[in-house]
Parts: structure tokens; sequence; C-alpha cells
């Protein structure tokens, strides 16, 4: 008989997982049976919703992890043709924030979204909430775990420091922010002298 193994994320408690040779399509059907089971559990909804943000963003890793596009395509189809729910970023992190809702002092939960949001190039708000994270930690004077969120804002601050930088032009004597766009008719004369 195969090795059994409890699932930490992405699953139901007591769910048993296959060995590594279980194939790519039962995998998904396991991803699409644990986001079933935590979405008509009863419970904590806080935690319940961190649990289905796990399974979301197992079940996108899952599929990120098809490397050949053809399997790619088999395993999307599969999931069309048989009605299987898996997960996305997206989903991932709405489920996070809803569980902020039950339990807005979670700065695991905060470090998690702004983890995702960094997988979805999303630098802005990657930084947000890992910052968000790092002033928790700061609060519950977790000092290791406010050293590793640092590490990541840093990480963060590089990656993506272009997206953050604000343009600034002048032209006329006007000052302006690239990208931002301003009537000039609701601009009267007073406004503009120093």
């Amino acid at each position: 008989m195969e090795d059994e193994a409890e699932v930490v994320v992405a699953s139901l408690p007591d769910t048993p997982v296959k060995s590594s040779e279980e194939s790519p399509q039962a995998k998904l059907f396991r991803f699409s049976k644990n986001i079933s089971g935590l979405k008509n559990n009863g419970g904590n909804p806080g935690t319940l919703l961190a649990k289905l943000g796990d399974a979301y963003l197992a079940a996108q890793r899952f599929m990120d992890s098809a490397r050949d596009p053809e399997e790619r395509q088999k395993l999307l189809d599969l999931s069309d043709n048989g009605d299987l729910l898996l997960g996305s970023y997206e989903q991932a992190a709405w489920a996070y924030k809803l569980a902020l809702n039950f339990n807005h002092r979670s700065a695991e939960t905060h470090l998690k979204i702004g983890k995702i949001y960094d997988e979805m190039k999303d630098g802005q708000n990657a930084l947000m909430y890992a910052k968000l994270a790092h002033q928790i930690f700061k609060r519950n004077h977790n000092s290791s775990q406010m050293k590793e969120t640092q590490s990541f804002i840093d990480l963060l601050n590089t990656k993506y420091k272009n997206q953050s930088e604000k343009k600034w032009c002048t032209k006329d004597n006007i000052s302006f922010i690239v990208g931002v766009t301003i009537s000039t008719s609701s601009i009267c004369n007073s406004d503009l002298e120093v």
C-alpha cells in the first residue's frame, strides 16, 4: 500500500495524500474536493477562509508547475469539463482578505497577501501588505518575524523600484506627475501663484 501523509496546506484536516506518484489529474480532483469541502464546512469563518486561501494558492501553484503548455491545457480542460473548483492568486488574496475581517491583527495573513501580490507582479500591493505585516509584528514584539518581513520588504523595494518612483516633470514652471491628467479649465491663475 502507498504511503499516506496529511496535507498541511490546501486540504481539510485528515485528508490523505497519495504519494508523489499521484497523477496530475488525481491532484486536480483532490484540490477541487478540498476547496469544495472548505466552502461547505462550518466552523470559525476566519480560520476557514485562511485555509481556503491556502487551498486556492496551492491549486494555482500546482497549475503553474505544469510547464508543458499541452499538459497545462489538458488540466484546464479537465477542470472545465469536470466542473472542478480550482483556485487562483486573486481568489487566494480574496479569501485571505476576508479572513482579515475576523482577525485584522494577523500579521501572517497580511504577509501571505503581500507574497501573493508579489507572485502576481503587483509591487504596490505587495509592499503595502508586507509593511502592514511588519508593523503588526513590531507591535507584537516579534523580532524574528520583523527581520524576515523587513528582508522581504527590501527585496520588494529593489524588485519594484521603478514602479514606486514618482516621475516629476516641469513645463512652463508647473510641476506635475507623469500619468496624472489635470484639466486646465479647472485651474485658476490664483491657484498657480507662489
